[in-house]
């Protein structure tokens, strides 16, 4: 069954890696069936949950990892920045609190600094960012930018916004870039509906 089990994650993954989320969700649901507490599973499925614009779901799955494995920094740093995103800073100020005394937002690298004497010559590195995709879908973009999809569409058709490269199965992937330039343009006035 163990085996059987990390098979089935190691799939998840590499579908997950390639962008066939579909598939990774398959295995994840899978492998939850039989473990429904399973960390990395959990932890997978809410990251997939966030691509997908499913914020509460993802919340779900990364609290569950948490409670399942409470050790691995990554489950607690995806969990803190969504809060984040949601603007839930008093939940999130918790939660890093007990992430900080478990040890598990220290720096490697700033103990090795330290203890090299370097802690001068060496600016610190940027904080460590949220799991954000690499390109979002055109629900996922309408959904931010707080419009329905139809308009969205509406206002690729009349140009108003640059359409998007697409992936080879021919559907739109929305850049960081280009979804921030949709969410200022929804905001603007030059995005009233136009009769």
């Amino acid at each position: 069954m163990e085996i059987g089990i990390n098979e089935a994650l190691n799939q998840a993954i590499a579908a997950q890696k390639a962008g066939h989320f579909q598939k990774a969700t398959s295995y994840y649901t899978a492998i939850l069936e039989g473990k429904p507490h399973h960390p990395d599973a959990n932890h997978n499925m809410g990251v997939l949950a966030y691509t997908n614009g499913n914020l509460d779901q993802a919340i779900a799955f990364f609290e569950t990892a948490i409670k399942s494995n409470p050790d691995v920094p990554q489950y607690w740093l995806s969990y803190i920045n969504l809060l984040i995103e949601r603007n839930q800073m008093d939940e999130a100020n918790k939660m890093f609190e007990q992430a900080f005394k478990k040890g598990l937002t220290r720096d490697p690298f700033r103990e090795i600094k330290q203890k090299l004497g370097k802690t001068k010559s060496y600016e610190d590195s940027p904080k460590d960012a949220p799991y954000i995709p690499k390109y979002l879908t055109t629900s996922v973009v309408a959904k931010r930018a707080g419009v329905h999809r139809d308009t969205l569409l509406r206002w690729l058709r009349m140009n108003l916004i640059p359409e998007p490269k697409r992936d080879r199965r021919g559907w739109r992937k929305f850049t960081l870039e280009e979804a921030n330039a949709i969410l200022l343009f929804a905001d603007g006035e030059d995005a009233a509906p136009v009769d």
